[in-house]
């Protein structure tokens, strides 16, 4: 039976230590566990709900766990830095106590998964990105500092939506479900205004790089084919260069999570039948060597 648990973290920052909200949502068929994160200014419920709903069709083995950053949503504070989203990551993982973790990062949120991946050592199984590169294109980063500037100009985050909205969906999501879109907007509409400039202007100096080279786990990349931010060609490639998995999914643009939840779902839990496969064979190595394996998915 599934279940589902809202929680409230302190930061152990400095700065008031503000809560931060989080989603647990726990299938109890396994030990291990999966944390979401999302892109830019985003509530994690709009974004994940659509996956975590076909991940219980499928009999998905992971808990998944996921939270506001701060100032969107219900947490409260501000995002400081990236660095700040990050520990504020950890802090959440550290709450939840997972026996293995799987990051998967949307848009921004790959970045951040990148620089969790980095601290959290073993404990992280696997590396999924979603439209998601770790060096963002200058043409991109001009892109977030025109959001901060017209977003804190006009004080209402809905004044980019006529430039960045035919940028964040397909043409078919936009053709036959223009109720997803406006859903996304209304989320995207409350947020303050300051707090959606700020991470904007995080996003234009952000890198992970150096992270992604540094990573020695299960890679794997996720494109929309008519995706007009993250071209699918350039995940491609990026892939290639660093030995990765990718998937391309064809009418999908940037927001995979809800424009596609059912083959992204499919593609997290064949990640995991693979990670279960190689584990599988490693015990039994380790059986005819007599030396121990690390405990993985169960």
């Amino acid at each position: 039976m599934t279940r589902t648990e809202h929680f409230w973290a302190s930061s152990g920052s400095q700065d008031g230590c503000p809560r931060l909200h989080g989603l647990v949502v726990d299938q109890a068929l396994g030990g291990s566990s999966r944390l979401l994160l999302q892109g830019l200014g985003c509530e994690s419920s709009t974004i994940w709900t659509p996956l975590l709903s076909e991940l219980e069709i499928r009999g998905d083995m992971r808990e998944s766990i996921m939270f506001d950053v701060r100032g969107i949503g219900r947490s409260e504070g501000f995002p400081t830095t990236i660095d700040t989203i990050v520990n504020d990551a950890l802090e959440i993982i550290r709450v939840c106590k997972p026996k293995s973790l799987q990051l998967v990062g949307h848009s921004l949120g790959g970045i951040v998964a990148l620089k969790l991946a980095t601290r959290l050592g073993a404990l992280v199984d696997s590396v999924v990105l979603i439209c998601s590169l770790p060096t963002y294109s200058k043409g991109a980063k001009a892109g977030f500092v025109w959001r901060a500037e017209v977003v804190r100009e006009a004080a209402n985050v809905s004044s980019i939506f006529a430039g960045v909205m035919p940028r964040s969906f397909s043409a078919a999501t936009a053709a036959s479900r223009p109720e997803l879109i406006d859903g996304f907007k209304a989320m995207l509409a409350k947020q303050d205004p300051l707090v959606y400039a700020h991470l904007s202007e995080l996003a234009s100096e952000v890198d992970g790089g150096n992270e992604l080279h540094a990573l020695q786990t299960e890679l794997h990349f996720v494109a929309g084919a008519d995706d007009r931010s993250v071209l699918s060609e350039d995940v491609t490639e990026l892939a290639r260069q660093v030995h990765g998995k990718v998937t391309v999914i064809s009418e999908a643009g940037h927001n995979i999570p809800i424009e596609c939840p059912g083959e992204l779902a499919r593609l997290l839990m064949d990640v995991d039948m693979r990670l279960r496969a190689e584990h599988s064979a490693q015990m039994s190595r380790s059986v005819a060597t007599g030396s121990r394996d690390p405990e993985f998915i169960k």
